[in-house]
This record gives C-alpha cells, structure tokens and sequence, in this order.
C-alpha cells in the first residue's frame, strides 16, 4: 500500500487499487501500517471515498509529524519567522551543500529559497513519536520541480536534526544560465 499521513489536517491518501478498488461510498476503516525498520505500529483511520483514482483521508497521531508538518506550513507560506519557531536552537541540519549547525544557519539555509520559492505538492509524509519523513515536490522561479525528502527529528517538541535531500543539479544549471 501506498500512503500519505498527516497530522490534524486533510491530505490524499494513495492507495492500493486492488484493496480498496471496492470501495465506492464514503467509509471510515482503522488499518495498521508497520513501517520498515520499525517496531511499533501506526494506528490509521482512513476515511473518505475511493473510486479509481478519488480521494481518500488518513489522519495518525505522530507527534513527530505534526511539527515537521507545521514547519513545512510555515515556510511554504514564506514566513522564516514562524518556520524557525518549530527548530531548536542547536539545529543540525545534514544538507547536499553540506552540514549546517544552529538556528542562524538553519535559516540563512532556507531564507534565500523561500524568496524563489512559488508552491509544492506534498507525496508523502510519515511519522512517529520521534520523527518524520516529508517528500514533496517544490517549485520556484529558478526550477520547475525539485523533488525533495527530509527526514526530522524532534526532541523537546521542536526539530533537532534535518536530513534534507535533494538534486542540486538543476538549481546549479538554472544559476549557471541566469548568468
């Protein structure tokens, strides 16, 4: 099965034809997903309706999830501010330009792409008590699509560490050409 959670808000959930290809009325269906590497289940409610290619709800209760959701909320509403108020202060961020530690650093990383940035497509999100994992596709003015991973961890209610992954090549050729 194929899945997007999201804490506390509405997201599309893609799932398994041949599973829920039946399933053409509204419904509400508890599934449980045991995610590799891990050793605790996640408890879901799916619910909405499928028909060939509809839409169908997941909502879980990752707490992990709930702030790398919110962070991703602030910032792909281009507000720095209120993005950094999900980060702690000792930061460390794993990124392709390189290793990136504390809040000042974390945020000149992400100011200049804010500025270019134009929206994105969330593919999936997962979490659990600890961390979560955001894929999306982001756009900006420099780059028709950017399709990105960050892997989060939490402690204290905030992000402590970012694995952000990314192809810089297109980025690289757009600044080349721009001059």
């Amino acid at each position: 099965m194929s899945e997007t959670v999201m804490v506390g808000h509405r997201m599309r959930l893609d799932t398994d034809q041949e599973t829920f290809h039946h399933l053409a009325e509204p419904y509400r269906r508890e599934i449980q997903l045991l995610p590799p590497g891990s050793r605790r289940a996640l408890k879901l409610t799916v619910m909405g309706r499928h028909a060939k290619g509809g839409t169908v709800v997941a909502e879980n209760n990752s707490p992990a999830l709930t702030i790398a959701m919110a962070f991703y909320q602030a910032w792909t509403s281009k507000d720095v501010d209120r993005a950094m108020s999900y980060v702690n202060d000792d930061i460390v961020c794993e990124a392709p330009s390189g290793r990136i530690e504390g809040i000042e650093r974390y945020r000149a990383f992400w100011a200049p792409f804010v500025q270019i940035f134009t929206n994105s497509d969330i593919i999936a999100a997962f979490g659990d008590d600890e961390t979560a994992l955001l894929m999306y596709d982001a756009r900006s003015t420099l780059v028709a699509s950017a399709l990105t991973a960050e892997w989060f961890t939490t402690r204290d209610g905030k992000i402590s560490h970012s694995r952000i992954v990314f192809d810089r090549t297109p980025f690289d050729a757009a600044r080349k050409a721009a001059g």
